[in-house]
């Protein structure tokens, strides 16, 4: 599933690369600097400036998050990562096939001396850390939570015994952990967090009726838990009494309902719960009673866990990433350019579209021009509103996208003037705009054409100086 950090959509996409794309427009920013070695497993995690991810090859990489630039990478020889990374206080935590948990050094990726916890089997749950306690599940069957405060090494507060393998991932609230369990127990768990007892206390436990590999990762808010599996979604009350609850008991549920095969894990946000089903559907259904809000039908399939970054839904899927909401409000660039050695700062103010990261300026003096590009959103309107300093480039102007002419409403306010106007885009390709002024600065700009001007006088002098002297010279060589 996608990340939001900054500004930018982050992804793992074609060649096993990570992408960054403006969240605003979906234009890609950077590509990371080298392909992930394998392919890429569990989700990119995030944490201080800086990106972590695991591959089937055993190889966790990290990554600068404003340039996709490579930091470090560590690589568990003959080992996979089925797990997402989890940075936490300094270090990164990874849970690999062979059965281990390891601490790695979040600025360089050495292993921390000594600092290891095994299990002896496969860990396909990633961990969730919560007040110093890292909590996942095994398939030694159990759920196991372990303080890791401890440079030294991480030390056991409880492990608690399923049925079967634990793959689902872990979710933490009001106290308890929240976790799937295999067929053999087909249940919802819930767990004391910080409990004493070394074999873990439960607090309570759903059981579905079909034997369902639960997988998924639950969700919390608002004292309830939502998960997904099989053909259904379910909403069950966090704070039920103690005890063992059957599919259809009205103790615990709040609501279950049909929403298609292979669903993925819930996402919740302001009263809603997002997931994806296998039949290429997106379903937004209401948090307190089930009942289905929208949909929105994909043409392809494989939608991954949606993500909420502000009060918008980004949906990862086979072919692309998506974001639902509304539009996002007009962003403002600054760009410092400097003709003939004299700085200049254009702004822009852009809708539903993402400039380049500069502005050609080399024209400007010789065809009082300068260019850009600008892409945009498939199939939607933009507004561009860009000011230009008149020293620099001085009106009337022309405006050209992809070499047409297109209508502008200009501001001048003596000292700068504002161009505004608006454009279509078709696709996703980049539309290139010229500015064309009237008046531009010259080559040689007055204070320039004044030191060079200064400089040929004094050099002119010392020249004809240095000439007086020599004739004297030779005058006095000369006198009788």
């Amino acid at each position: 599933m996608p990340i939001v950090v900054d500004g930018k959509v982050i992804v793992t996409g074609t060649g096993n690369y990570i992408y960054a794309l403006d969240e605003t427009t979906g234009v890609e920013w950077w590509k990371s600097s080298i392909a992930l070695s394998g392919s890429p497993r569990g989700n990119i995690a995030y944490a201080d400036g800086r990106l972590y991810i695991g591959t089937s090859t055993g190889y966790v990489y990290c990554f600068d998050a404003t340039n996709g630039v490579k930091i470090w990478e560590k690589q568990f020889t003959g080992d996979q990562i089925r797990t997402s990374p989890v940075p936490y206080k300094g270090k990164v935590y990874v849970g690999t096939n062979n059965g281990y948990i390891y601490a790695l050094n979040a600025t360089n990726g050495l292993a921390i001396p000594g600092w290891y916890y095994s299990t002896g089997s496969p860990i396909y749950s990633s961990p969730a850390v919560y007040n110093d306690i890292l909590y996942f599940g095994c398939d030694d069957n159990k759920v196991h939570a372990i303080n890791v405060s401890s440079d030294a090494g991480p030390t056991v507060l409880w492990r608690y015994t399923t049925g079967g393998y634990v793959r689902s991932s872990p979710c933490v609230g009001d106290g308890k952990v929240f976790i799937g369990t295999s067929s053999t127990d087909h249940a919802i768990l819930a767990l004391n967090a910080t409990t004493a007892q070394p074999a873990g206390e439960l607090i309570w436990k759903y059981v579905l009726a079909t034997q369902y590999d639960i997988t998924t990762t639950p969700a919390f808010a608002d004292g309830t838990v939502y998960f997904a599996i099989g053909q259904k979604a379910y909403a069950l009350n966090a704070s039920v009494l103690p005890g063992t609850y059957n599919e259809g008991s009205i103790a615990i549920e709040k609501w279950a309902v049909t929403v298609g095969g292979y669903p993925t894990s819930p996402t919740v946000s302001d009263g809603k719960v997002f997931l994806s089903n296998g039949y290429e559907t997106l379903i937004c259904l209401d948090a307190a009673t089930g009942i289905t809000s929208w949909t929105y039908k994909f043409t392809t399939y494989d939608s991954e866990e949606a993500v909420i970054a502000d009060g918008r839904l980004f949906v990862t899927q086979y072919f692309g990433v998506y974001c639902f909401g509304q539009s996002y409000p007009a962003l403002t660039y600054y760009y410092t350019v400097t003709p003939v050695g004299v700085p200049f700062v254009i702004k822009l103010v852009e809708t539903n579209a993402t400039p380049s990261k500069t502005i050609g300026i080399d024209q400007l003096t010789t065809q009082k021009k300068i260019n850009f590009t600008i892409t945009g959103i498939e199939n939607s309107y933009s507004t561009l509103n860009i000011t230009i300093p008149n020293d620099m480039l001085g009106g009337p102007y022309t405006v050209k996208i992809d070499g047409a002419l297109v209508g502008h409403t200009p501001y001048d306010n003596g000292t700068h003037t504002s161009l505004y106007f608006t454009y279509y885009h078709t696709d996703k390709n980049p539309h290139s705009v010229e500015i064309t002024g009237t008046t531009a600065i010259p080559e040689f700009p007055p204070t320039l054409t004044g030191a060079i001007l200064i400089f040929t006088t004094l050099a002119a002098t010392a020249f004809a100086t240095k000439n007086i002297k020599h004739w004297r010279k030779e005058n006095t060589r000369s006198s009788p």
